[in-house]
């Protein structure tokens, strides 16, 4: 797609804040929760919809989040 970076009709934001590790800790935290009730999928969901405005993040956060129930 030409002119990517442009935010031309508001299609590509770029002056979004990245989030606050505080958020990306409270994120995982519950997914984990969700995951006592419900299976790992809906924990993994609750991750990519909190990071809807940060798609670059999703990857990373779901490998921790695995990372974390595999241990527990």
């Amino acid at each position: 797609m030409e002119n990517q970076d442009k935010n031309a009709n508001g299609n590509v934001n770029t002056n979004v804040e990245p989030p606050t590790q505080e958020y990306l800790q409270q994120l995982q935290e519950q997914a984990l929760a969700a995951t006592k009730d419900e299976d790992a999928t809906f924990g993994e969901q609750i991750i990519r919809e909190g990071l809807q405005t940060w798609p670059q993040l999703i990857d990373a956060e779901l490998g921790k989040f695995k990372d974390k129930i595999s241990k527990g």
